[in-house]
């Protein structure tokens, strides 16, 4: 339901806005991370378990997801600001990580064993095994993210 709500408001503003002759850029958004994040999330909720904070909790180990860092989410929204775009752009990586390999990321960087999360991890078929967004729109329009997923570990938000 909350992608169908997220579709129909981007739709409800194509049409106010095609009416007033309004140019309209919509930001689908992939999976970001950063500081503040909500500690509920997947990447918060993993540092928990790693520091001790949380108990640990099985995930769909096997999936890929379009992870991008807060800060490429900005200047993703900047970009379609300042150039005049119009449409919808896909704000993501491009390049899918999988969530063992995410769990391995933080918990090397707390110094834990990832196997406390990958063994209770199990298959979800009701989830898409990969969620991955083709920026190439945006990346057209001159935006590249500056953060990797593999810069992870380093970022300062999962130092445990």
């Amino acid at each position: 339901m909350y992608g169908t709500a997220k579709d129909a408001t981007r739709r409800l503003l194509a049409e106010v806005c095609g009416t007033k002759q309004i140019p309209l850029a919509w930001g689908r958004v992939f999976l970001p991370y950063g500081n503040g994040e909500d500690r509920r999330r997947l990447i918060p909720s993993l540092v928990e378990v790693f520091q001790g904070r949380r108990p640990p909790f099985g995930v769909n180990a096997s999936a890929y997801r379009d992870f991008l860092h807060a800060d490429d989410v900005a200047s993703g929204f900047v970009r379609l600001l300042l150039s005049g775009a119009e449409g919808s752009y896909n704000i993501a990586s491009g390049r899918p990580m999988e969530i063992a390999e995410v769990v391995r990321v933080i918990a090397n960087a707390a110094n834990g064993d990832p196997r406390i999360v990958l063994d209770l991890s199990t298959e979800r078929p009701d989830e898409p095994e990969i969620l991955l967004g083709d920026n190439g729109k945006l990346k057209a329009l001159g935006w590249q993210p500056m953060h990797s997923t593999a810069e992870m570990a380093a970022s300062r938000e999962l130092r445990c």
